[in-house]
């Protein structure tokens, strides 16, 4: 005989990674400890999609984690803030946008909602699958804000396959619900659980194999017949939901063919949002929507002119310094060679290359720079060189001066017998000193 070989169970299905969303879950600037509860409870909705043990700081940036998102497939960032107005949840689509910024009016964990529970239930399998996204309130025919939220909520979790999908996948359930009257979205979290509808209480713990002591009873009959363990929940069908199934499930109780009771068991989180802005790119960019400050075309107009004119120059100084870059490694290279110039070949050829910026800016900008835009090009190169300080080269010509009014005032023959004269005082006083110490030390001896 043999041995047996383990099978893998509770293995996801084979799908392409780069279809199925991803998102991180992490914190800006320095929050407190309920916000922090409220960090990790997330990352459990978002299960297995997700990095659970995430370590972040307060001093991380955004970009450090846009470096990060390539390489690992993240499509959607989860930014938890908090100030003394209020909590402040962000969702952005990375890398290019738009980001939602919603404010956390209301919100528990999931520890307070298992508190409130008479049967809470214990963590178990569900988190290796995805949750199921139920979204409610969100016409089709609304405003463009509204209708870019709900694409947002609809991106961050995966498809459902209807074709191939598997029920016994579908263990959790995300709700949107969104209210007009109060303009906020309701975020639940649930677990499904299905059981044989029609059921009395005692024969679902049989088939669960949670049976009590049976010694005392004759017949499986007598234990039916005594309900023992029945509440008032024994008839289900009146606050679930009954469904004819169609597929072979694993779950226990199940079979081909037979109507089954599905439940919803909140587990938390829960949390209140209102939608405050939302921006075109990733945490920066116009505004397309503010709930407190309306504007104009002609306002929304300037800040786009100024936005495409921030971006055409921040691309031309990237460029700019991809030059200086190359430049500096040439320098570094021909240094030995280039040892005997001149200052005066410096100014000039400090000038000639800010001749050339300028007329590269024209190229590639299409438009002449501005005063700012030149002095930009010029601190470039002045800042290549090393710059003296005020204090020092007053200094310098302090001592400069001095020298020169000596070299006036003595003749040459004059400094020579100074020099000298010093080097005889220097000497005599150094014979006096060595004669003192031989003295005392005889004396010392002496006594």
């Amino acid at each position: 005989m043999g041995k047996r070989k383990k099978k893998r169970t509770h293995v996801l299905p084979d799908t392409d990674d780069t279809k199925i969303p991803k998102a991180l879950v992490f914190r800006r600037n320095k929050i407190g400890p309920p916000l922090i509860k409220l960090m990790t409870d997330l990352r459990e909705v978002f299960l297995p999609f997700t990095a659970p043990k995430l370590k972040d700081k307060p001093s991380n940036s955004i970009k450090d984690f846009v470096s990060v998102a390539g390489p690992y497939g993240v499509s959607h960032f989860l930014m938890l803030t908090g100030t003394d107005v209020g909590s402040y949840l962000r969702i952005a689509r990375v890398p290019q946008g738009p980001t939602l910024t919603f404010r956390i009016s209301q919100y528990s964990h999931s520890s307070d909602v298992r508190a409130i529970q008479t049967n809470p239930h214990s963590p178990g399998n569900e988190f290796l699958y995805p949750a199921v996204l139920v979204m409610s309130g969100f016409k089709e025919k609304t405003d463009p804000h509204i209708d870019l939220m709900r694409i947002t909520f609809k991106e961050i979790f995966p498809a459902i396959p209807v074709h191939n999908i598997d029920l016994d996948h579908c263990r959790r359930c995300v709700l949107f619900h969104y209210d007009e009257a109060s303009e906020t979205v309701e975020f639940r979290h649930y677990l499904i659980s299905a059981f044989r509808a029609g059921l009395n209480k005692s024969i679902k713990r049989v088939l669960q194999h949670k049976t009590h002591d049976l010694s005392s009873f004759k017949d499986i009959s007598d234990y039916v017949l005594s309900g023992l363990g029945n509440t008032e929940s024994d008839n289900e069908a009146q606050d679930s939901k009954i469904l004819d199934t169609r597929k072979n499930e694993t779950r226990k109780g199940a079979t081909t063919g037979t109507t089954k009771t599905v439940r919803l068991q909140e587990i938390g989180p829960r949390m209140k949002l209102a939608l405050l802005k939302v921006e075109e790119e990733l945490c920066t960019g116009t505004v397309r929507y503010h709930k407190h400050i309306v504007k104009t075309e002609a306002e929304i107009r300037e800040m786009q002119i100024r936005n495409n004119a921030r971006k055409q120059r921040e691309a031309f100084l990237k460029k700019l310094k991809e030059k200086r870059e190359k430049e500096k490694e040439l320098l570094e290279q021909n240094k030995e060679e280039n040892n005997t110039t001149n200052s005066t070949t410096k100014d000039d050829a400090n000038d000639d290359d800010d001749e050339e910026d300028i007329e590269w800016y024209r190229k590639e900008v299409g438009e002449e720079p501005d005063e700012e835009m030149k002095q930009t090009l010029k601190k470039s190169h002045s800042n290549s060189s090393l710059r003296v300080p005020q204090k020092y080269k007053k200094k310098r010509k302090r001592e400069e001066q001095q020298e020169e009014k000596l070299q006036q005032s003595t003749p040459p023959n004059k400094k020579m017998k100074r020099k000298k004269l010093k080097s005889k005082t220097s000497s005599k006083s150094s014979s006096k000193q060595f004669k003192k110490s031989k003295s005392t030390s005889s004396k010392q001896k002496t006594k």
